[in-house]
């Protein structure tokens, strides 16, 4: 909605009129109508605005979380070491979530501000590419629970979400183990 290259691309690709919708049951049309509502009723209240104050906060508490664990891993004992671990897990994770709203332009209302704030996240926080993820995460959207295809599928050796999830992902050394 922000993007206007995505807008020209959209104008520029041929139209016509789909045709009645007849095809869509009774239930169906009801779901829309309930979704179409529902939409306005967050837009009315300002769901969809964007807060720069919300995220300078949500980058100051990844400061805080960082300077926490970076604490923790310096104070003797193998309690505190332990400890420093899962803040330090606890900061990758939730700059994952930053950077995945970054990913997707949601953050700022400004797509060059989004896209900065993904890339230095998912580097700091995840030691990952932007690129890299945006690559994965267009491919999640475009065919999503596709094996092979969707990254989300492969996570493989921690979840195996379906029956043959070791044969048919991608092949890795431990994966016959």
């Amino acid at each position: 909605m922000r993007s206007r290259k995505a807008q020209l691309v959209l104008k520029s690709l041929p139209k016509r009129f789909a045709g009645a919708r007849e095809f869509v049951d009774k239930k169906e049309q009801e779901l829309l109508e309930a979704f179409k509502e529902f939409r306005k009723e967050l837009t009315l209240a300002g769901f969809f605005e964007t807060s720069t104050s919300h995220v300078v906060f949500r980058m100051v508490e990844l400061a805080f979380i960082f300077a926490l664990g970076i604490y923790l891993f310096s104070l003797p004992g193998a309690l505190f070491k332990t400890l420093s671990v899962i803040v330090l897990g606890v900061l990758g994770g939730r700059c994952g979530w930053l950077q995945h709203e970054g990913g997707h332009n949601s953050l700022t209302g400004k797509i060059w501000v989004d896209k900065r704030i993904q890339r230095f996240f998912i580097g700091f926080g995840l030691g990952s590419s932007a690129s890299m993820w945006n690559n994965m995460h267009e491919k999640h959207h475009a065919t999503p629970q596709k094996i092979t295809y969707d990254m989300d599928l492969d996570t493989t050796p921690l979840v195996a979400f379906f029956n043959t999830a070791i044969e048919k992902n991608r092949a890795r050394g431990y994966s016959k183990w």
